[in-house]
């Protein structure tokens, strides 16, 4: 009896060991980040995207990998409801404010975002976000992120809109700690696929300037902007260009003694080439090349964006390549 016991705790073990690689293993094949430029258009059911840097960096990022994976929860003519969770783990070597050469941060979020249009044109949209990112994820209450975003959409015209709410996050790279106002007016042609909109503290333009190539600007004031080129071809071939900014924040752990500053921010520029390939819908398989520039490690209090409080230190240029896996979701964008 003892050694059957036995035997069924060890074979429960490896059940357990293969589920949790299951599931690992479907949340790493994706990415929060592989779809470039504005989140405009059907949203990804599963995404990948492995981005390795160069292996002799001696000051900055050595590894960075993102990955989520979001599953449509809900869907009607006039509700659509979205869950994601993202994973991103970053490797610091030789961080300005570590006493160890190599310094790992990780983040773990659970995004729920819905949309409510009423057949007017008129309607809501709300996200909200809960998980943890630092050094040590849910170490502690200090590292839980957490965000809520509310939208009011009102038609003023066939193709103008207003759309006003508020935005609060306490790990955001925007006025971290303190509720944000939003007032964004849009113009949009669906049968041209021309979008315009302008406000506060967001712009976004997109625009089909030939048959099969679109440019856009998705901006967030100076601290959050991606500029991108895309083509595609008849081939299911498409090729972006682009330069974006974009930090990623962390809340530390342990905030430096006799100090202010909790959260850190890894800042860069950077030019990007993604190559996807549509042939085997709704498959797409891609190739993306980056160069990061103007990087900083950057330690800032979470409430303020006062310099009085910031630490920053530049540290070196890096390229990585990515793989980038995705399954297109089969819904519309409301």
């Amino acid at each position: 009896m003892d050694a059957s016991k036995f035997i069924l705790g060890i074979l429960s073990c490896k059940i357990l060991q293969s589920i949790s690689y299951f599931l690992f293993s479907i949340l790493w094949l994706s990415s929060a980040f592989a779809q470039m430029g504005p989140p405009i258009g059907p949203p990804n059911l599963l995404t990948t995207e492995t981005l390795l840097s160069e292996s002799n960096v001696t000051d900055g990022v050595r590894q960075q990998t993102m990955a989520s994976t979001g599953l449509p929860l809900y869907k009607s003519d006039q509700f659509f409801l979205l869950s994601t969770l993202n994973y991103q783990n970053i490797k610091l070597h030789n961080p300005a404010f570590a006493l160890v050469t190599e310094t790992q941060f990780q983040a773990l979020n659970l995004s729920i975002n819905g949309t409510i249009e009423q057949e007017s044109g008129n309607g809501w949209t709300f996200a909200t976000t809960l998980g943890s990112a630092s050094d040590a994820i849910f170490a502690n209450s200090d590292v839980f992120t957490y965000n809520l975003n509310i939208q009011r959409k009102n038609k003023l015209s066939e193709k103008t809109s207003l759309l006003y709410g508020f935005f609060y996050s306490n790990n955001s790279a925007v006025l971290p700690g303190l509720p944000i106002p939003t007032l964004t007016y849009e113009i949009s042609n669906k049968e041209s696929g021309d979008l315009f909109r302008i406000g506060f503290p967001i712009i976004i333009r997109q625009n089909n300037i030939l048959p099969q190539t679109q440019w856009g600007l998705f901006a967030i004031g100076p601290v959050i902007w991606d500029l991108f080129l895309k083509n595609s071809s008849v081939t299911d071939l498409s090729i972006t260009l682009g330069i974006q900014k974009r930090p990623d924040t962390f809340l530390l752990s342990q905030p430096i003694s006799g100090s202010p500053l909790n959260q850190l921010m890894v800042e860069h520029i950077a030019t990007y080439a993604l190559v996807e390939w549509q042939g085997l819908k709704p498959l797409s398989i891609g190739l993306k090349f980056a160069y990061n520039f103007h990087n900083h490690f950057r330690l800032r209090e979470t409430a303020t964006t006062r310099d009085d409080f910031d630490l920053n230190r530049r540290f070196s240029d890096y390229a990585f390549l990515g793989l980038n896996i995705k399954i297109l979701a089969p819904v519309k964008s409301p």
